[in-house]
């Protein structure tokens, strides 16, 4: 895991799920084809309440892997929650 991406968890582990995002944002600049920093961003924008982003977060980290278990399993989470929500 590079720097940035440790800052990350270590922010969210902190529930700064706002610095999370900047740092990882940063860190998808650099490497948008990874799957777990996508997630990771997924989690981060959840916790500042902000669904349809994680969805859109966790969607990308699906078509990067989809047979990661953390991309599907949050994005079915997610898509589950957004469907009691209708």
């Amino acid at each position: 895991m590079r720097k940035l991406e440790e800052e990350a968890v270590r922010a969210l582990q902190a529930h700064d799920s706002a610095r999370a995002e900047t740092l990882l944002r940063s860190a998808i600049a650099r490497n948008p084809s990874s799957s777990a920093i996508w997630v990771n961003l997924g989690i981060a924008l959840l916790g500042q309440r902000r669904a349809e982003e994680a969805t859109a977060a966790f969607e990308k980290a699906f078509q990067l892997t989809p047979y990661d278990r953390a991309a599907a399993g949050n994005l079915g989470l997610m898509r589950c929650a957004v469907s009691r929500m209708d």
